[in-house]
């Protein structure tokens, strides 16, 4: 996934209106280390104001978080709206 989508990001740029990247391991500490890569991926596919929903706490600062509907286990999905 590593290559495959920095290859698209590459190819197509800002275009996504919505990601759903929910890549874990259960394990917080190695989700860290294993998917660094991650947040510059996403931010480089995310359109501005392009919604993306993580099952991890992804941090950058074009990313914005936002209010998860009601219900949902708090730290089980966090979702973001790409700023610009």
């Amino acid at each position: 996934m590593a290559q495959t989508l920095t290859a698209f990001a590459a190819r197509h740029g800002r275009c996504a209106a919505l990601i759903h990247a929910d890549v874990t391991t259960g394990v917080a500490e190695r989700d860290r280390v294993l998917f660094a890569w991650l947040p510059g991926d996403v931010v480089a596919l995310a359109a501005p104001g392009a919604l993306v929903v993580s099952g991890w706490a992804i941090q950058h600062p074009l990313l914005e978080a936002v209010a998860l509907p009601e219900g949902v286990p708090e730290g089980r999905y966090f979702a973001y709206r790409r700023c610009e």
